[in-house]
């Protein structure tokens, strides 16, 4: 307990992380208490150990740590945008992903968190953290943070590149919570999904086509159908869309009574099923010209890899690497110059 408070704070970190697995009461509320430690790895380290050992009583204490505004970005001097990283923040959303349950009253809490105006001043990882963190609990107030996230006007990227993230973890929040929570499809924010669906952005596009399915499965208005025939819908959006949609013939007859694909696309090929056996999610069949049209649009810039994704799911076959994350932000990644105070770190 003394080495809590030595002037040096990676012994009060080491201190902490060697009580932390069997500290008793008394132990475990000094090492909560170290929430207002002026050292941000001491802080960072707290939140990992809350989440590592699931401490019930230090959920309070996670919501807390969320507006930790210790900074470790580098100099603006040094990036084309001003994008935050408060990683004392970010441990502590990781770390509540780590809790079955949380209480209404902390959903409560991120979802003001969210809902706060941070002008260029925000976290998009935390934030993306977060909405990830809304799609799991029973607790339909949550769609207020999701809707505001398909809004987000923060913008990151490098000089050829605009990126929304947060838009993009909302986006995916949707296609989470519905499928999650199903009975929830009306409550979700359908004249933004629909938005988003028709974007020339595929990282916002993708995801919301595949809400937009799920749709079409109780309700194919014609909203819905306007967006996929739009000029910019190619062939792979509109099989993205569809792919959402469990039972293949349900998909395959909504196709062709809207004309949405030529009933001889090889995507609505019936022939020769090569599907596996056992699949992630409901099994669709997989012809061998569907294979060969799938194939054909690997690598592609727009929705593919996350249409071959999907139909690895629903057809057990190995159409993309298995390493392959729809919902991780895709950027041009450029090797920095190690600054000065990177290079000997900060505390």
């Amino acid at each position: 307990i003394k080495a809590l408070h030595h002037s040096h704070y990676e012994v009060r970190r080491s201190a902490l992380q060697a009580l932390s697995p069997k500290a008793d009461s008394d132990e475990r509320a000094a090492l909560l208490a170290l929430k207002a430690d002026r050292s941000a790895p001491v802080r960072e380290k707290l939140a990992a150990v809350i989440g590592q050992y699931v401490w019930t009583d230090g959920v309070d204490t996670l919501g807390e740590l969320l507006a930790d505004r210790r900074n470790y970005a580098r100099h603006p001097e040094y990036q084309r945008r001003y994008e935050p990283e408060f990683h004392v923040a970010r441990a502590a959303a990781a770390a509540l992903l780590q809790f079955d349950e949380l209480p209404n009253e902390v959903i409560d809490h991120i979802i003001e968190f969210l809902s706060q105006d941070g002008g260029e001043g925000i976290d998009i990882e935390l934030h993306a953290t977060l909405l990830d963190l809304l799609t799991y609990p029973d607790h339909p107030p949550v769609w207020t943070a999701i809707e505001r996230g398909l809004q987000d006007d923060h913008v990151v990227g490098d000089v050829d590149e605009n990126l929304y993230p947060v838009r993009y973890a909302a986006g995916w929040a949707v296609v989470h919570r519905i499928s999650r929570h199903p009975f929830e499809l009306n409550m979700a924010p359908w004249e933004r999904i629909k938005a988003g669906a028709d974007h020339l952005d595929p990282q916002l596009a993708a995801p919301l086509l595949l809400a937009l399915g799920g749709q079409m499965a109780t309700k194919c208005d014609a909203a819905i159908l306007e967006i996929l025939r739009s000029p910019h819908t190619t062939r792979a959006r509109v099989g993205l869309a569809l792919s959402m949609i469990e039972d293949f013939e349900a998909a395959r007859g909504l196709a062709i009574k809207h004309r949405l694909l030529p009933t001889d696309h090889p995507f609505l090929d019936v022939e020769d099923d090569c599907s596996a056996e056992a699949t992630n999610l409901s099994r669709w069949p997989l012809s061998t010209r569907a294979r060969a049209w799938l194939q054909s649009l690997a690598g592609g810039d727009d929705v593919e890899d996350t249409l071959l994704w999907v139909l690895t799911q629903r057809t057990g076959v190995q159409l993309i690497a298995e390493d392959f994350n729809p919902w991780s932000l895709r950027r041009n990644h450029k090797t920095p110059i190690t600054t000065f105070a990177e290079m000997f770190g900060m505390e």
